[in-house]
């Protein structure tokens, strides 16, 4: 038996628009809360980026004295090496702590230096000598380096020993004393000595 309905029409089509509007209000709500969600989940990510951001400009603050710092001693083992370089150069391969080595081991203890020139010079033979006993000029016309040591010592053994020494080297060529003669240094009476001799230009 079919149900009789005698609500009238305007009623039921203002109840479909109200169940329209509900929805539309719904949606809408729907719409609203995801974006305030959204935004407040950008703002986070927001805030978060700043804090990052700040704390690398903090980072970077005080880091810049370390890296013009680590510029410095960048710039110094340059400058350091190409001095090494040119000696080593000069000596035609013969590194400079090889050279102090040899002159550290060759010196007796009872010794010290106080001067080590280095020139690229011949040395002028002194009048005693033959101009044949001056040291050769190597292959190619450049000569060896003239190296004039300057020190004191206890005793005139001890510079014997370090001439001596210096001859023996394999490092050193033409080992010659030029004097040794008393002196005073510190109130201690000791033995002033000068050598000269050649760095060789190995090839």
């Amino acid at each position: 038996m079919k149900t009789l309905d005698f609500t009238p029409v305007w009623y039921r089509e203002a109840l479909v628009r109200r169940g329209q509007r509900h929805r539309r209000a719904i949606w809408l709500l729907l719409i609203v809360g995801a974006l305030g969600t959204w935004t407040l989940t950008l703002q986070m990510r927001l805030h978060l980026v700043r804090r990052d951001l700040a704390t690398l400009a903090g980072i970077r603050l005080r880091q810049e004295p370390l890296v013009t710092q680590a510029a410095t001693v960048q710039a110094e083992l340059e400058r350091a090496a190409l001095r090494e370089a040119r000696l080593a150069d000069l000596c035609g391969g013969l590194r400079l702590h090889r050279v102090v080595a040899e002159l550290a081991n060759c010196l007796p203890e009872s010794a010290v230096l106080h001067a080590l020139t280095v020139k690229q010079e011949p040395r002028v033979a002194s009048s005693a000598l033959s101009a044949s006993a001056a040291a050769p000029v190597q292959p190619g016309g450049t000569p060896p380096l003239n190296t004039v040591l300057v020190g004191y010592a206890l005793r005139a053994p001890d510079v014997g020993r370090f001439v001596n020494a210096l001859a023996e080297s394999a490092v050193f060529r033409d080992v010659q004393l030029q004097y040794s003669r008393p002196a005073e240094t510190n109130g201690v009476a000791v033995r002033e000595f000068e050598i000269q001799c050649y760095l060789p230009q190995f090839e």
